[in-house]
């Protein structure tokens, strides 16, 4: 599994990888209405400027579910080779504002892998894309703005467009830092455990 996401106590929805390359299907994901006692599978559509992605991809998979009401539903769609990491990747925003039933998608920037990339929606036109590249959208992910370039791999979690700590990991080092202009310049925070 690849996500999971629910906005309120019913309506969820949840994202999964293939098991193989060279899946004879489309990237899937499943929604709820009833608190998760059943789900819906359904496919993702290809691009309209690529509709043979999906056949010419090893792997087209699904990825960072959000959710901002029961039918405007945000996620990452990554196509990329076998190997580890990818040498040839693609990557989508998947944008829906009627609970999945048709879609907007969006190129990502080139060097966003979205199987690797953060997506934070905080209301239906503010965004953050994170990973060693960060972007930024104010106009829901139609177009990015690169932000900054860091040296590390972290976890991220942000409580608005500005504001947001991060678990850095580079070599053997990690360190907490925060952010508190989306992601423009971090700051290490030195944690004092009380005895």
């Amino acid at each position: 599994y690849t996500g999971l996401v629910f906005v309120d106590s019913d309506h969820g929805l949840v994202t999964w990888q293939t098991t193989g390359a060279y899946a004879p299907s489309p990237p899937e994901y499943a929604v709820t209405s009833d608190g998760a006692v059943n789900w819906e599978i359904r496919q993702l559509p290809p691009p309209a400027d690529a509709l043979d992605l999906f056949d010419a991809s090893p792997y087209c998979e699904p990825f960072q579910p959000h959710m901002l009401s029961s039918q405007s539903i945000r996620l990452l769609v990554g196509c990329f080779d076998v190997y580890d990491p990818p040498q040839e990747f693609r990557s989508y925003l998947y944008s829906s504002e009627d609970g999945g039933s048709t879609w907007i998608i969006t190129h990502l920037p080139e060097e966003v892998l979205a199987s690797q990339a953060a997506l934070f929606f905080f209301d239906k036109d503010n965004a953050l894309l994170l990973g060693r590249d960060i972007y930024r959208s104010v106009d829901g992910g139609q177009t990015w703005e690169y932000v900054k370039s860091v040296t590390w791999d972290a976890q991220f979690t942000f409580v608005d467009p500005q504001t947001g700590w991060a678990v850095a990991r580079a070599d053997d080092q990690t360190a907490l830092v925060k952010t508190s202009s989306g992601g423009d310049s971090w700051i290490e925070i030195k944690p004092v455990i009380a005895p």
